[in-house]
């Protein structure tokens, strides 16, 4: 195994230190970047958790209903101590959560499949495809990470699935997982609600087992700071994107029928993100990769019964479910999921981000496939030279597709870039307390005012133009905004009023209001705003 760690740790450390300058992109009409604007959140949370926090730790999560924003910075700080703060360094952490994946993937069909199986599945995960390794690098706090929890139930699970001696320990360490993941990211969900699934499906009395009350108590104390956020949140965590999860679903059957076409048939081969390769083009590169994965995932999860000699000793009783049929009934969980919801991986066609929504389906398929290649193996010579045939052409598209993702001459570029922005924390500020309206001035001068105490005289200057542009972008026409938003302009306006009275003068030229023919400013572009003419004039009184 950890000649499989060194593997696939050494494929994303190269596109960490020398990335392709357009490594999210393969559009070229797109601003070439290395690096996403919400990694710089991740980083700059981490950096305040080092230097003093300016407002509350848990209002540093970036969004109610993911607490892997919060627990990814947490992750960076020793990172960021020993190596500095930079975006590189906080691209590290992704490492370690892909690193935890493969592992407990390889451990999980080591176990319970075999040997052959798990090195074949641990390969093909390590070098899965371009896209999953530029997500696995990626800062969310979601996604991708999420699929380390993942393989880590699935472990867990099967383990306590075992009848030959009650692991009372195993099945209090899945739900204590099992429960931190809920609170990281709600995509676990789908994980738990596979495993619910194979349980009952083995066993109609499985939840009033002894070890699975063990497990729902572990679930318990795994999902406090779950808890703990929203019992100070209003509970803001039951919504996603401002509705509750249930108004996500579709009641359309159209609809849902067409979306899982559009999972199965676009969103999944392009999420593979292979760069076009002579006259084959990225997307069927995917086609082609995917359609194999999937043929074997389905093979694996039908006809994978038996587990390998090698998988265990004598005496040894093997758990009702495999791991190939469990990961085949993940799949059809995901699938169904995704076409009931309105999350969606279309639009921004050649944008790896896009495809975020795809990935947790990476590791399942892999194990499943993983499982059928090693039944292949043991079906004769032909069947040997079949399954040698498939998983050396998998893994050769995965490392010259990982290959393309490196360029020499960006060597260290991403470690010379800040993982952090102060512009980008005022930005946030002001979002985050948006949202929540009541004593919003008050909220953001107790803000200011300790912001002015912890931060050098260049960082709070940096934080507050952060802030003033935010404000500056945000109060627009009322008339020419959506319902929802009404509120929160007219609370934001006042905000920007609030502050334009109340700051010191040095700072009030950031909230005065956009005047006609000025040019607009983004949060971080301080010094072209100081260097502009503009502000000479924005500088003049002309009533706030």
């Amino acid at each position: 195994m950890l000649v499989l760690l060194l593997i696939t740790t050494s494929i994303k450390l190269a596109i960490v230190l020398a990335p392709r300058s357009d490594l999210y992109f393969t559009n070229a009409n797109r601003q070439p970047t290395t690096f996403i604007g919400e990694e710089v959140h991740r980083g700059t949370t981490a950096l305040d958790l080092i230097e003093g926090t300016v407002m509350p730790v848990q209002d540093y999560q970036y969004a109610p209903f993911f607490g892997g924003s919060l627990v990814v910075a947490y992750a960076a700080i020793p990172f960021f101590l020993v190596f500095g703060p930079s975006m590189g360094t906080l691209k590290l952490t992704g490492i370690c959560f892909n690193a935890v994946a493969v592992a407990f993937l390889f451990l999980a069909l080591h176990r319970f499949a075999g040997r052959r199986a798990a090195w074949i599945g641990g390969l093909l995960f390590a070098v899965a495809a371009p896209g999953y390794s530029i997500l696995s690098l990626t800062a969310f706090g979601t996604h991708v990470e999420n699929n380390a929890f993942a393989m880590i139930c699935v472990y867990l699970f099967l383990l306590t699935s075992e009848r030959d001696r009650p692991r009372p320990g195993a099945a209090f360490l899945l739900g204590l997982v099992a429960g931190f993941a809920t609170y990281f990211g709600y995509v676990i969900l789908v994980t738990l609600g596979t495993l619910l699934v194979c349980a009952l499906a083995v066993e109609r009395r499985a939840l009033f087992r002894r070890d699975r009350v063990i497990v729902l108590a572990g679930y318990a104390v795994g999902l406090i700071p779950w808890l703990v956020y929203n019992a100070t949140h209003d509970f803001a965590g039951i919504e996603i994107y401002g509705a509750p999860v249930g108004g996500h679903y579709l009641d359309s059957a159209a609809d849902v029928a067409r979306r899982a076409k559009a999972l199965l048939t676009d969103a999944f081969p392009r999420s593979f993100f292979f760069r076009d390769l002579g006259s084959w083009t990225g997307y069927w590169q995917g086609v082609v990769a995917g359609s194999i994965v999937l043929l074997l995932a389905i093979l694996g999860g039908l006809f994978g019964r038996r587990r390998s000699q090698a998988a265990g000793g004598p005496g040894r009783e093997t758990p009702p479910i495999t791991p190939a049929r469990l990961a085949l009934v993940y799949v059809l969980v995901f699938v169904a999921a995704y076409a009931l919801s309105d999350f969606s991986s279309g639009g921004l066609v050649g944008f790896a981000v896009t495809y975020r929504y795809v990935y947790p389906l990476y590791p399942f398929l892999f194990m499943a496939a993983a499982v059928a290649l090693d039944a292949l193996w043991g079906k004769g010579v032909s069947g040997r030279t079949t399954a040698l045939g498939c998983t050396g052409f998998l893994l050769v598209l995965g490392v010259t597709g990982d290959a393309g993702l490196v360029e020499p001459g960006n060597y260290g570029v991403n470690f010379e870039r800040p993982g952090y922005s102060r512009s980008a924390l005022g930005r946030f500020v002001v979002l985050t307390y948006a949202e929540s309206p009541e004593h919003l001035t008050d909220r953001i001068q107790v803000v200011i005012d300790r912001a002015r105490k912890v931060r050098s005289e260049e960082e709070y200057d940096l934080f507050l133009f952060g802030m003033g542009m935010t404000l500056r972008h945000s109060v627009g026409p009322l008339e020419d905004a959506r319902p929802r938003f009404v509120r929160m302009i007219a609370d934001l306006e006042e905000l920007r009023l609030y502050l334009l009275e109340h700051i010191e003068e040095e700072y009030k030229p950031y909230f005065r209001k956009l005047q006609p023919g000025e040019r607009e400013y983004a949060f971080d572009q301080r010094d072209a705003f100081r260097r502009a003419p503009e502000r000479r004039r924005a500088q003049e009184p002309h009533g706030g």
